[in-house]
């Protein structure tokens, strides 16, 4: 079957998965779809001012890992992994147990761009889970009517647009 990949952050502990987005999380295809690289590139250009509360910029200067599912090895680049119980835990094991998964964050960040938010929800019209994750994001970071709202991101069309 292949091996599936995330796009981890060890020093945050948080890691981006691609199918969250509706993309490709196998290794030729993995960022080749518009979103999931659109939210690594907010995270990791040196454009914007570095917050403790802001999401661009918030992994600039950290190492991040595509680590796999099934191919990943124990402890790469030096970022423990593996326990005495479990020897042969790798990074995307470790990040799915213990990380923060910080797709729907980065959804609700990418739909403040209108049109981002209406291509996420045409795509989501032809994706059952895209739509789904959709709908979770809608609720999660409350994404309604007039767009953002508890200054947590969001836009109308997202909204609208999967309703």
């Amino acid at each position: 079957m292949g091996a599936y990949f995330l796009v981890v952050n060890p020093t945050k502990r948080q890691y981006l998965d691609p199918a969250r987005f509706g993309e490709a999380s196998k290794f030729w295809g993995l960022l080749r779809g518009d979103h999931c690289l659109r939210a690594l590139k907010l995270l990791i250009a040196d454009c914007f001012p570095r917050g403790t509360s802001t999401f661009h910029g918030a992994w600039l200067g950290d190492s991040v890992i595509l680590a796999s599912d099934d191919s990943g090895f124990p402890d790469p680049g030096g970022f423990v992994t593996a326990t005495a119980s479990d020897p042969s835990r790798n990074l995307s094991a470790l990040a799915r147990a213990e990380f923060i998964n910080i797709s729907y964050r980065a959804l609700a960040e990418l739909s403040q761009d209108p049109e981002v938010a209406s291509a996420l929800a045409a795509e989501a019209k032809l994706d059952p889970s895209l739509l789904r994750n959709l709908g979770s994001v809608v609720e999660q970071y409350e994404l309604k009517g007039a767009g953002i709202r508890n200054g947590r991101g969001g836009g109308p069309a997202l909204a609208e647009g999967i309703q």
